[in-house]
């Protein structure tokens, strides 16, 4: 699975630094962010349990994330419909503001 173009320009490639948020060491990469913790939300046409099956979660939660330090992740996930009902989307925003509340 590949990741929209924004997420990897902005994201990865401005954010997730060598130097700035790793460095590279004997045995891997060490995280250098002083981020504890991290919250994140998706939208997309395919159910959270197919991206998990795709390894989206656990790369992003793991890989991404867990490498420069950030190990306690939480996520929340909206499966778009193409003619989705605007109270469904409605109700998920709600749940999205009581997540980042938390």
């Amino acid at each position: 699975m590949s990741l929209p173009a924004i997420l990897k320009r902005i994201f990865l490639d401005k954010v997730m630094l060598r130097g700035f948020a790793y460095e590279s060491g004997k045995y891997g990469i060490k995280g250098l962010l002083p981020i504890k913790s991290a919250k994140m939300i998706t939208t997309a046409e395919a159910p959270k349990f197919l991206l998990n099956i795709m390894g989206f979660g656990m790369t992003m939660r793991k890989a991404n994330l867990g490498g420069v330090g950030i190990k306690n992740t939480k996520w929340i996930h909206y499966s778009l419909r193409a003619k989705g009902k605007a109270e469904d989307r409605k109700k998920f925003l709600e749940k999205v503001g009581k997540f980042v509340s938390e």
